[in-house]
């Protein structure tokens, strides 16, 4: 994957990238910065329908200095964030169907502290990739970014890649289509 490259010495900051609203949990990620005392960077984009949610529970808490209000940012500082985090916070409140922020982040080599629902179960090996909250409560997740930093970050970029690369997925989705081809008999297909 291009671009999402290891880096095994982050800088002191958690990230949260995504949709800045209530279903991604922006706010529970700032109570685990204060939580921790751990500087937070929060990138992503802001919609309109959300913009009251970002008045009332995000800005206030921005500070310029421990939780800092990035917005939207393009690929290359997307990356940048992911590489130089200690850790990537991604407690949603709903359930997540695939949340391509997991795995860039993992690409990189950064641990994903998540929730645990939707896909991100599947997509979060706890103590190899990352931690799961079953609880999805500030606390839960504050108790793991200690031992997010203690995660070898060259294996979280090898599971990645395992995992989530564009053949790996190639290969399944080819698996899948021989299955479904196979199990319809009467289908007449040229070889």
């Amino acid at each position: 994957p291009r671009g999402f490259e290891l880096n095994e010495t982050p800088d002191d900051y958690l990230l949260f990238l995504g949709t800045i609203g209530p279903q991604k949990g922006v706010d529970l990620a700032i109570e685990v910065a204060r939580a921790t005392k751990k500087r937070l960077l929060i990138a992503g984009d802001r919609r309109p329908e959300f913009e009251e949610f970002i008045k009332t529970k995000v800005e206030p808490q921005v500070d310029g200095v421990q939780i800092q209000l990035l917005g939207e940012v393009g690929f290359a500082q997307k990356v940048k964030l992911f590489r130089n985090a200690e850790a990537l916070l991604f407690p949603t409140r709903w359930n997540e169907a695939f949340g391509m922020t997991v795995p860039e982040a993992m690409l990189c080599g950064t641990p994903v502290i998540g929730s645990g629902n939707g896909a991100l179960p599947e997509l979060i090996e706890v103590g190899v990739t990352g931690f799961i909250s079953k609880q999805n409560s500030a606390d839960e997740l504050a108790s793991f970014v200690p031992r997010a930093k203690t995660l070898n970050r060259a294996a979280i970029r090898a599971r990645a890649l395992e995992r989530f690369s564009a053949e790996r997925m190639a290969k399944d989705y080819v698996k899948v289509y021989e299955q479904l081809v196979g199990a319809r008999t009467d289908l007449n297909i040229i070889s």
